[in-house]
């Protein structure tokens, strides 16, 4: 049997009240791209630091043309077709409470307009301009 085999695995463990991940009792000190570190072999935690590094990029990227990712996600919806405010809040996964907002600042940045719904006097439907398709790289509606 190979003598690398035959040794137990190190015992890790977390000390919860200062959050640092020891190995064999002494503090690990390195950066989270060391191949030392605790979690570098741990598909979920590598999964997650690219998730998180997207997120970053992506939040840039948006932020230099005037978006946030919340703005981006009704952008991208309402380039379907317009809808209620109730039914894009359902659609992007947005609370109530933030879509009024998210919805105010598009109109001010004049990517959103709100348009009178046919179907329902009481309320308005939401649609993306050309403008507000452009900025997020879609095909303006017709």
């Amino acid at each position: 049997m190979d003598e690398e085999a035959s040794r137990p695995a190190p015992q890790h463990r977390v000390d919860r009240s200062s959050a640092r991940v020891a190995r064999g009792g002494a503090r690990y000190r390195g950066g989270v791209g060391d191949a030392e570190h605790p979690l570098y072999g741990d598909v979920n935690w590598l999964l997650n630091r690219v998730w998180l590094g997207f997120g970053q990029r992506k939040g840039a990227a948006l932020e230099a043309v005037g978006v946030n990712i919340k703005e981006q996600f009704v952008l991208v919806a309402l380039m379907s077709s317009p809808m209620p405010q109730l039914e894009l809040s359902a659609l992007v996964k947005i609370d109530k409470s933030v879509i009024t907002a998210t919805i105010d600042a598009l109109e001010t940045k004049g990517l959103v307009v709100r348009v009178p719904d046919p179907r329902d006097r009481r309320s308005d439907a939401r649609r993306s301009p050309r403008r507000g398709a452009r900025s997020v790289g879609g095909r303006p509606p017709r």
